[in-house]
């Protein structure tokens, strides 16, 4: 995820899944709160939940998402 290009539309899933955030620093806002999560975190987001991610660092952020079949 690019600096110049942060994600600031708000998501809604229809199944749970899990971020893990592999590294730069990221804001991840779920349910209207916005946390600061530490590298290698893994995130539960439930189905229906708001969420958006933004990176605010200043190189490239990887993250992994996971779902459930």
């Amino acid at each position: 995820m690019n600096k110049n290009k942060a994600m600031t539309d708000r998501h809604q899933i229809a199944i749970d899944k899990v971020v893990i955030f592999l590294d730069n620093q990221m804001d991840f806002e779920l349910k209207y709160e916005v946390h600061h999560p530490l590298t290698d975190l893994e995130v539960f987001i439930p189905v229906g939940s708001d969420y958006s991610v933004r990176n605010i660092g200043n190189m490239f952020a990887h993250l992994l998402y996971g779902y459930e079949r």
